[in-house]
């Protein structure tokens, strides 16, 4: 049987006579509300909450009024955090405070959301510090509630969407903001300052320490940076830059430079051209990406790229401060063969535009100066223009820039071979930014001495010179020394030659016994056919009693056949030559006539010289000479010979070098048959007879030379023709 369920025992009645005692206020005071952030007031109002449980029954309308309020502000929290998250990515991008005041900011949009958040924290606070409220009290309190929350929820979402986009803030923005402040603490751990910044704002070394962790500035880089500092500057225009593979030229020139460049200029355009265009766009990107990055924001600060175009390899650069007016400037890279048509440049950077595929291709060398001189007629007046290059074949990028744009503008080159050929000094000026004066510092390399011993030992740098040099030689020539052979390899070691200073050039022809003048002439036989021809080479030497052998001087040009008579008219006027050798071929043989029936130029005894076999093997039969040790050439710079040159080199003496280095597969092979032409005929016929006897210093050949008033022709000669 079901137990019957009890009724509830009722509460007793108090009486009416008595009055039900009052409660009496609860003390309730509680700390200011922690505004520096929406999570911290949340924290805070939870503590609030619970201790207003205390105050329920005491005091109802103030315990329903923090209620209501601690309810409003949990339907603004996230908005309120988006807002305050938006504010502090703009703090760290633009320098604009996050935090927000007392009063209304009514002249930013983007922060009322968070002020109108934070008022009703500070409503907490005001109504937890009040004795006790009514009922007026409350029905205020909660028209103020209506109020706030509508200013956080009815923002303006605009001004948010285009801070998002200005700084590709993406959708999560907290992120975005915990990565900024992650690598402002590695800046700071990799201690760069503020002071840093602005160091790297006037100091292309200094900005690259400042956006690379693992950038390093050994003495090489210190001396290319120089140099496109100075360029920047427009102290040059033209720079040339001839560095061994993986010697960071391009981390430097094509990825810093451009990024440095365009943040000190942002209205100017740069356009790079390389070998391709899959190339082209990861260079690109690399600049693009540094212009983004947080730390360059630092260094220029409103510098960036635009959000409306910003492709791999080809983006505007906006400049926040500027009026939008204001011209935009423009990064474009494009692969060779590409379009740079109606871009414009106030710097130009060829990097690797040639690759080594194609710099053995005779086809793709072929079309190379067209390529240049697509991207050359893209070049404001005053740009500067950097040829960044590994040098594979004495025509490709750089060697057509040196040979067919030499009067384009004066170009500086820097040639740092893996190892010094000669003794090297790299002066550079360091230039003065806030917090230090410009300084000047001087680089030397002993002849020898590897280029970046650091990274690349001698030992590991002379391991891949062994193992180049038995399979394929023209690449350590070319890619590793930047002086490029052919590939069958050069016949004659240009080290091999010894060296004298060009000041004691006067000196030298004093005290030679003989001077001789060895032309080999291009162009058609007959004089009377017009044009131009190829090219005709004249060389003048100098020979002393020793058996030494002093190059004096060299020109070569396409001469038409007048032209190609007074220059070795004027070439024997200057060095007062005893012998006139001209090869028997082509033009030489009317030259050989001609001259000998003109009387106004220093007429010399001019022997004919028939070539016999083919040009190889003629400088190999004259090769052991140089191997010797008794040809010298004028001295470039400090070496064994000559500690320090007092004058620089003749102008000529590159161009000597280059052929020579390159010969039998170079493009060009005059100056080498005018070489060869004068150290065969001078091994036939020496300064010395048999027994050892000087002919030309003899006193009987001199008395004889003044009877005749002129030079006559070296003594031990068996062959020639005597002049009229």
């Amino acid at each position: 049987m079901a137990t019957k369920i009890q009724p509830m025992p009722r509460r007793p009645v108090a009486s009416r006579t008595k009055l039900a005692p009052v409660a009496q206020p609860v003390p309730f005071r509680i700390s200011a509300p922690p505004l520096h952030s929406v999570d911290a007031v949340v924290e805070w109002l939870n503590q609030i909450n619970l201790q207003s449980l205390a105050i329920a029954d005491s005091q109802p309308l103030k315990h329903k009024a923090l209620q209501a309020l601690i309810a409003a502000f949990g339907r603004c929290r996230a908005p309120a955090r988006d807002v305050e998250m938006l504010l502090r990515a703009r703090e760290q991008r633009e320098g604009i405070p996050a935090a927000v005041g007392e009063h209304a900011p009514l002249s930013d949009a983007l922060a009322m959301p968070l002020w109108h958040s934070y008022e009703l924290a500070r409503l907490v606070k005001l109504v937890a510090d009040a004795d006790d409220l009514d009922k007026d009290d409350v029905k205020s309190i909660q028209t103020r509630i209506k109020h706030h929350v509508a200013g956080v929820q009815v923002r303006e979402a605009g001004v948010s969407e285009a801070l998002k986009r200005k700084h590709k803030l993406g959708s999560n923005v907290a992120a975005a903001v915990e990565g900024y402040a992650a690598i402002q603490a590695q800046l700071e751990k990799e201690a760069l300052t503020a002071d840093d910044a602005l160091d790297a704002h006037d100091d292309l070394i200094a900005f690259g320490h400042f956006m690379k962790a693992d950038y390093t500035s050994p003495w090489h880089v210190r001396v290319v940076c120089d140099a496109l500092m100075r360029a920047e500057r427009r102290e040059i225009t033209g720079l040339i830059i001839n560095m061994p593979p993986r010697r960071s030229k391009s981390t430097n020139a094509t990825e810093l430079f451009p990024a440095w460049f365009l943040g000190r200029h942002p209205t100017y355009d740069v356009i790079v051209g390389t070998h391709s265009q899959h190339f082209a766009d990861s260079l690109g990107r690399k600049v693009r990406n540094m212009m983004q990055s947080a730390e360059y924001r630092r260094v220029y600060r409103g510098i960036g790229v635009a959000q409306d175009s910003s492709a791999a390899a080809q983006f505007e650069i906006v400049d926040d401060s500027a009026s939008v007016r204001q011209r935009r400037g423009n990064f474009k890279a494009f692969g060779r063969g590409g379009a740079p048509a109606g871009s414009g440049a106030n710097c130009l950077i060829l990097d690797d535009f040639l690759s080594e595929q194609d710099a053995y291709s005779a086809t793709e060398r072929g079309k190379l100066l067209d390529d240049i001189i697509a991207f050359r007629t893209r070049l404001a007046p005053d740009a500067i223009w950097i040829v960044i290059n590994t040098r594979y074949h004495e025509d490709d990028v750089v060697g057509v820039v040196k040979r067919d744009f030499a009067d384009d503008r004066e170009w500086t080159v820097i040639t740092l071979p893996e190892f010094a050929e000669v003794d090297e000094e790299w002066p550079i000026t360091r230039p003065a930014t806030h917090r230090r004066q410009a300084s000047r510092e001087v680089f030397r390399r002993r002849a020898g001495d590897v280029l970046w011993p650091e990274r690349f030992s001698a030992e590991s740098s002379e391991q891949l010179k062994a193992a180049l040099m038995k399979v394929a030689p023209h690449k350590w020539w070319g890619q590793f020394q930047c002086r490029p052979v052919p590939q069958s390899g050069a016949i004659v070691d240009v080290g091999w030659f010894r060296r004298y200073d060009y000041a004691d050039v006067m000196d030298v022809v004093a005290r030679a016994v003989r001077i001789t003048v060895s032309v080999d002439t291009g162009g058609v036989k007959l004089r009377e056919r017009g044009g131009y021809s190829a090219r005709t080479a004249i060389t003048a030497w100098a020979e002393w009693e020793d058996g030494r052998a002093y190059l004096l001087d060299v020109r070569a040009e396409p001469w038409i056949y007048p032209e190609l008579l007074r220059a070795i008219r004027d070439m024997c006027d200057e060095w007062k030559p005893s012998d006139l050798l001209i090869e028997e071929k082509a033009a030489g043989v009317e030259a050989v006539v001609d001259l000998e029936q003109q009387r106004d130029w220093s007429r010399t005894p001019i022997t004919p010289i028939m070539p016999v076999g083919p040009k190889e093997t003629r400088l190999a039969v004259a090769s052991p000479q140089i191997r010797a040790g008794q040809i010298y050439l004028p001295a470039q710079g400090p070496c064994a010979d000559i500690a320090q040159p007092r004058c620089p080199a003749p102008t000529w003496l590159e161009e000597f070098l280059s052929e020579m280095a390159h010969f039998p597969m170079g493009s060009r092979k005059d100056i080498v048959d005018a070489t060869s032409q004068f150290l065969n005929w001078r091994r036939e016929n020496p300064v010395t007879g048999g027994s050892g006897t000087v002919l030309d210093s003899s006193p009987l050949k001199q008395e004889l030379m003044r009877k005749l008033a002129g030079p006559w022709a070296g003594g031990g000669r068996t062959t020639g023709r005597r002049r009229l």
